[in-house]
C-alpha cells in the first residue's frame, strides 16, 4: 500500500515559489505515494493540474482580500488547527509536509495529535529585512520555539534558510528542483534587441522597483534594450506608474505571469536583473541560467543557486552603479563570457531532487 503524505501550502496553488516546489515533488512520484494538498485561499490556477493526480482540500481560513484584522488574528489558528486536526484523523496520513510559513508549528502540532507519524517543515526563505510589527514578530518567536516539538524532519531550500528558519535544529538542505528538458539553452533564440527580464511576484522583496531604476540607467546608454517584468502581486499598480513616470513605457513592459509561457521569454532574454531583499533559494535564477542567461543578483542570493552565470553586486550601492557594471559587461558580451556549468546544472534536474524526497518520506521513525 502506498504512503498517504499531506502538502499544506500557505499560498494555495497558484504560480508562486511553494506551489512550484510542491509540483516539483508530487509529480514525479505520483505513482509512489497517493498525495493531497491543503489550502486556505480561495481557488487558484493550478489547482487543476494537481487534481489529475491528487486530492484537493480547502480549509477556509483566510480572509478574501488576504488582510487580516483583529477578528481574523483572533479566530484563524482555531480553524487552521482544528481543520488539519480533523483532516488527518479522518485521512490517517503517513506524512505531513508544511510550507506554510509562520504556521506551521501549528500545523504540525495538530498533525501530531492526530497521530501522523512523519511531520516535515519547511524552510523556503532567509529573514526579510523589514521589520516585522510586534504581533508577527511574537508568531514567528511562537512558531520558531514550537516547531521543535511538533516536527521530527527539517527541511530547507539553502543552508541560510534553514539556519535562519529553524536556527541550530539539524535540518536537511535539499535544493528546489527544475525541468530540464523544458529549461534547456539549447531552445535559446537568436535577436537582434538586447532584451532583460525579471521573473517574480511584484513586492517588496523582489525589489522591482531598484530594477526599473536600473534599467532607467542602462537604458540611457543603449536606447534599443527592452525589459520584461513577468510576475503578478500587490506593487503592479506602483510598478506600471514608475514605468510611465520614466517613459519606459515602449521599452517596460509588466506581463502576467499566469498567462505566459515563461521558457519562451527566457529563450529571448540575455540578461536578467535580481535584486531581491531577501531570498531562500531562489529557483528562476536557475531556470534563467539553464537558458544561457546571465543574472546580476543581491547578496541575498544563496552562492548555492550559481550556475557560473550570476554576479553578484551589493544592495548598498545605488542603482548607477548596478548599471555601469552592467553596461560593462554589454560591451563586452562578445569577447570572455561566462559558461555555464552543466554538470551543477544536473544537481537541481527533477529526477535527483525526487529521488531526495522519495527517500525522506520513506525515513524510519524511531
Amino acid at each position: 500500500m502506498k504512503k498517504k503524505i499531506l502538502h499544506i501550502s500557505c499560498g494555495g496553488l497558484g504560480h508562486g515559489g511553494v506551489s512550484s516546489v510542491i509540483f516539483a515533488i508530487t509529480e514525479p512520484n505520483k505513482d509512489k505515494f497517493d498525495f493531497d494538498c491543503v489550502v486556505f485561499r480561495k481557488e487558484c490556477e493550478q489547482e487543476v493540474r494537481f487534481l489529475q493526480y491528487g486530492r484537493l482540500h480547502r480549509i477556509d481560513a483566510y480572509s478574501v482580500d488576504g488582510k487580516r484584522d483583529l477578528i481574523e488574528i483572533i479566530k484563524r489558528p482555531f480553524t487552521m488547527f482544528w481543520g488539519i486536526y480533523k483532516l488527518c484523523k479522518k485521512e490517517k496520513y503517513d506524512v505531513v509536509h508544511a510550507h506554510n510559513n509562520d504556521e506551521e508549528a501549528l500545523c504540525l502540532l495538530a498533525a501530531r495529535l492526530a497521530g501522523v507519524p512523519l511531520r516535515i517543515a519547511h524552510a523556503h526563505n532567509t529573514k526579510s529585512p523589514r521589520k516585522a510589527g510586534i504581533i508577527k514578530k511574537c508568531l514567528q518567536k511562537i512558531n520558531q520555539k514550537m516547531i521543535r516539538f511538533v516536527a521530527n524532519k527539517y527541511v530547507g531550500c539553502s543552508r541560510e534558510a534553514c539556519s535562519d528558519y529553524f536556527g541550530d535544529v539539524d535540518a536537511q538542505v535539499i535544493y528546489n528542483a527544475i525541468d530540464l528538458e523544458t529549461y534547456n539553452i539549447e531552445n535559446k533564440c537568436v535577436h537582434e534587441e538586447i532584451q532583460f527580464i525579471h521573473v517574480g511576484r511584484y513586492t517588496y522583496q523582489k525589489n522591482q522597483e531598484f530594477i526599473i531604476k536600473v534599467f532607467k540607467c542602462i537604458h540611457n546608454v543603449f536606447p534599443e534594450t527592452k525589459l520584461w517584468l513577468i510576475g503578478f502581486g500587490e506593487d503592479e499598480n506602483k510598478l506600471s506608474i514608475m514605468i510611465s513616470e520614466n517613459d519606459l513605457l515602449d521599452c517596460c513592459e509588466l506581463i502576467p505571469g499566469n498567462s505566459v509561457n515563461i521558457p519562451d521569454y527566457y529563450a529571448k532574454a540575455d540578461y536578467m536583473i535580481f535584486p531581491s531583499r531577501f531570498e531562500g533559494f531562489g529557483i528562476v535564477l536557475l531556470e534563467a541560467q539553464a537558458m544561457g542567461v546571465e543574472c546580476f543578483v543581491s547578496e541575498a542570493v544563496q552562492k548555492e543557486v550559481d550556475l557560473n552565470l550570476l554576479h553578484y553586486l551589493s544592495l548598498k550601492d545605488e542603482p548607477q552603479i548596478w548599471a555601469d557594471y552592467i553596461i560593462g559587461q554589454i560591451k563586452n558580451r562578445k569577447g570572455q563570457r561566462k559558461q555555464l556549468s552543466v554538470i551543477r546544472l544536473q544537481e537541481y534536474s527533477m529526477q535527483t531532487i525526487s529521488q531526495k524526497y522519495e527517500e525522506l518520506y520513506n525515513t524510519p521513525i524511531r
